[in-house]
C-alpha cells in the first residue's frame, strides 16, 4: 500500500547553470487577498489615467502633446501594467518548514529595472504608431475605394453605352456659342423657396410624406419631370430626413442660412479664390464666380436652442461640443479651411440667435441699387443682417403731418443740398423752434449714417420725402409685424461700384424683397402655404394614387399612364403660381419703383 504525499514531502528538481540540479522539497505558498486587491486597483487607476492623458491631446504635434504622450506611455507601461505585476508578486507569500519566518522572494535588481522601463517603451511605439503610421490602413481605404469608385465608373459607362444625349451647340456670326446660367445662387428662385419653406415648416410638412412617394414613382423618368419641382421636394424630403435623425419633427428644424457654403477646396484653393474675388476690380469677373467652384455647395439650417431643447439633444445620443475642437474634423471631411469654416460658424451662430428686424420708430435709410453682371439687380445691405437696408434712428414713434409738410419741401434733394438746407434751418434766423430742432435732429442723424457708409456715391443719393413703412418688431409676441417709417434716400449706383468697407454687402435684389416676407407671425406665411398646396396638390395627389398597384398592367404600361396624368395635371395647374397670383407687394418694390423712376414719370416693375 501507498502512502499519500504530504506537502512536505514533495521535491522539485532545479537545474543549475553548470548543467547539474538541485533537488529540494516545494515550498508552500499562499496569496494575500489585499495586494491582489490593490493589484487590480493599481491597474484600473493607471488606465484611466492613460485616456485622460491621451484624451487632452488635441494634435500629434507641439511640446505640450509629447508630454502627454510620455504620462500617457508611463502611466500605462509603469504603473497599469508594470506596478499591477510587481503588486501582485507580493501576493505570493511563501511558508516554510519547521516554523520558520516567512522567506521574502529575492528578485533581480537589472532585470526588474529592465521589466519597468521596457513596457514604457513599446506603449510609447505603441501610441506612436497608431498616430503616425497610417499608411496600411490608408492604403486599404483607398484601394477599396478606388474598387468601388471603378465598378461605378464601370456601371455607368454601360448605362451610358445605352443612351444617346441630345445637345445644342449654337454659334453667332461673331463665333461665339450660346450658353445659359443656370448657376444656383442667392437670386434663383428655388432658393427663395426653400428659404421661404424654412421659415414656414408647419405649411409644408404635411406635404412632405406625398413627396416621397412622388419620388419613389419617378424614379429614372425623373427627366420628364419639371426639375424645379423635383428639386423643392427633395429638399423637403431630406430636411424631413435631417429631423428624423435628429429625433425632432420637421417643425422644429431651424431656418436656411442666407448664404451657400462651398466645399471641397483645400487651403491653399480657399486662399487663392479668396483672394482672386477680394483682389480683383474688374467687374466681369462676375460673368464666372470663383467662389462658387468647388466639389459641391452646402446649405444649413441654422437654429438656436434652449435648456430643455439641449437636454432633449443630449438625451438622444447628441453632444454639445466647443466649436474649435470641432472645427478640423468638420473641415477636413468638407476639405475646407479651418480658418474660413470657424468663421462661417460664428456668423451662424449670431444668425440663429435672433432674425435681425427693426425696431418700432422713424428711420432714415438708404436703398442703394445697382445692376448685376448677372441678371436683375442687386441692393446694399448691412453683412450682419442682410435682411435690413443702412438705417440711423430718429428720436421720434412716429412723424406729425407738420414734420412730413417740412420733409417735402427736400423731396428729391441730394444728401448735400439736404445738409445746407437743415444747417440753414437750425440758425438763430428761424422763427420756427421745433422747425430749428427738428432739422438739427435729421442733419445729426443724417451725419451719422454718413459716417457709417464713408462713401462718396452717397452724397449724389436723393430723397424720397414721404415716409415708407417696413416691418419692424410688434410689442406683442405673437401678433404680425409692425411697421416702421423709413425716411430713404434713394440711388442707382454704376454697376462698377462696390460695397463700401466690411460692414456691407450686395445681395440680390429679388432674396432681400423674399426676407421681407419671413419675418415671424406674418401673413405672407398663410399666403405661402396655400399657394404650395395648390401648386403641389394635384401632382402629389395623382403620384399616392398612382403609387397603388394596377391590375391587367405591367410595370412599363403603369409608369407610362402615370407620367402622362402627371403631364396633364402639370398642363391643368398654374404654371407658376407666384407669377399668376402676385402676393402683396412689400416696401421693397415701391423704393425700386420710385428709385428707377424716369425723368418723364413712368415706372418699371423690373422685379
Amino acid at each position: 500500500m501507498t502512502t499519500p504525499v504530504t506537502a512536505t514531502e514533495l521535491v522539485s528538481v532545479v537545474p543549475r547553470n553548470d548543467g547539474q540540479s538541485v533537488e529540494g522539497p516545494i515550498i508552500p505558498k499562499h496569496f494575500s487577498a489585499g495586494f491582489v486587491v490593490l493589484s487590480y486597483f493599481i491597474s484600473y487607476l493607471g488606465s484611466l489615467t492613460t485616456l485622460e492623458l491621451l484624451m487632452r491631446r488635441t494634435s500629434m504635434r507641439g511640446l505640450y502633446n509629447w508630454f502627454l504622450l510620455i504620462g500617457a506611455s508611463i502611466s500605462l507601461g509603469g504603473i497599469a501594467i508594470w506596478s499591477m505585476h510587481y503588486i501582485g508578486n507580493y501576493a505570493i507569500v511563501l511558508e516554510p518548514r519547521d516554523g520558520q519566518k516567512n522567506r521574502p522572494i529575492v528578485y533581480s535588481p537589472v532585470f526588474t529595472a529592465l521589466s519597468f522601463f521596457l513596457p514604457i517603451v513599446v506603449v510609447f511605439l505603441a501610441f506612436c504608431a497608431v498616430g503616425y503610421d497610417n499608411n496600411s490602413v490608408s492604403g486599404c481605404i483607398v484601394l477599396v475605394a478606388l474598387s468601388l469608385f471603378t465598378k461605378g465608373r464601370r456601371a455607368g459607362a454601360a448605362k451610358k453605352a445605352q443612351q444617346v444625349v441630345l445637345a445644342a451647340a449654337i454659334f453667332d456670326k461673331g463665333r461665339r456659342i450660346l450658353s445659359v446660367n443656370e448657376e444656383f445662387g442667392p437670386s434663383h428662385p428655388n432658393l427663395h423657396w426653400i428659404y421661404r419653406a424654412s421659415c414656414n415648416w408647419a405649411g409644408v410638412a404635411d406635404l412632405i410624406p406625398k413627396m416621397r412617394i412622388h419620388l419613389r414613382r419617378a424614379g429614372l423618368m425623373i427627366v420628364k419631370v419639371d426639375y424645379s419641382f423635383i428639386f423643392r421636394e427633395l429638399f423637403c424630403v431630406a430636411a424631413a430626413d435631417l429631423a428624423a435623425d435628429l429625433k425632432q419633427p420637421v417643425q422644429s428644424l431651424g431656418m436656411l442660412y442666407d448664404e451657400m457654403i462651398i466645399s471641397g477646396l483645400k487651403d491653399s484653393e480657399n486662399w487663392r479664390v479668396k483672394r482672386t474675388s477680394t483682389d480683383s476690380d474688374d467687374i466681369e469677373r462676375q460673368g464666372f464666380n470663383p467662389t462658387n467652384v468647388g466639389k459641391g455647395k452646402l446649405l444649413f439650417l441654422v437654429k438656436s436652442v434652449d435648456r430643455h431643447e439641449a437636454e432633449h439633444l443630449e438625451a438622444v445620443g447628441f453632444r454639445f461640443g466647443i466649436v474649435p475642437r470641432v472645427v478640423p474634423i468638420i473641415a477636413t471631411s468638407l476639405r475646407m479651411g479651418h480658418h474660413d469654416l470657424s468663421s462661417r460658424l460664428k456668423m451662424m451662430c449670431n444668425y440663429s440667435n435672433k432674425h435681425k428686424i427693426l425696431e418700432p420708430g422713424v428711420y432714415i435709410a438708404l436703398f442703394t441699387t445697382r445692376a448685376s453682371m448677372a441678371s436683375g439687380f442687386e441692393v446694399l445691405v448691412r453683412k450682419d443682417a442682410k435682411n435690413q437696408l443702412p438705417t440711423v434712428q430718429l428720436p421720434y414713434d412716429s412723424l406729425a403731418s407738420w414734420q412730413l409738410d417740412y420733409l417735402r419741401q427736400m423731396e428729391n434733394f441730394k444728401v448735400s443740398a439736404c445738409i445746407k438746407f437743415l444747417h440753414k434751418a437750425t440758425m438763430p434766423s428761424n422763427p420756427s423752434e421745433r422747425e430749428q430742432n427738428f432739422a438739427r435732429t435729421l442733419e445729426l442723424t443724417l451725419e451719422g449714417l454718413m459716417d457709417q457708409i464713408s462713401d462718396g456715391f452717397f452724397n449724389d443719393a436723393a430723397l424720397i420725402a414721404d415716409p415708407i413703412e417696413a416691418p419692424c418688431r410688434d410689442s406683442r409676441e405673437s401678433s404680425p409685424p409692425s411697421t416702421a417709417q423709413l425716411i430713404t434716400f434713394r440711388i442707382l449706383v454704376s454697376i462698377h461700384t462696390r460695397a463700401p468697407g466690411q460692414s456691407w454687402v450686395f445681395i440680390p435684389l429679388n432674396f432681400f424683397k423674399t426676407q421681407q416676407r419671413v419675418y415671424r407671425n406674418s401673413p405672407d406665411h398663410a399666403i405661402f402655404a396655400a399657394k404650395t398646396h395648390r401648386e403641389f396638390a394635384p401632382i402629389l395627389d395623382l403620384a399616392g394614387r398612382e403609387g397603388r398597384p394596377i391590375k391587367g398592367k405591367n410595370i412599363d404600361e403603369a409608369i407610362e399612364e402615370f407620367f402622362e396624368l402627371e403631364s396633364l395635371s402639370k398642363s391643368a395647374r398654374m404654371p407658376n403660381p407666384f407669377e399668376e397670383e402676385p402676393e402683396p407687394k412689400t416696401f421693397v418694390d415701391e423704393l425700386f419703383r420710385i428709385c428707377v423712376r424716369t425723368k418723364e414719370g413712368a415706372t418699371f416693375d423690373l422685379l
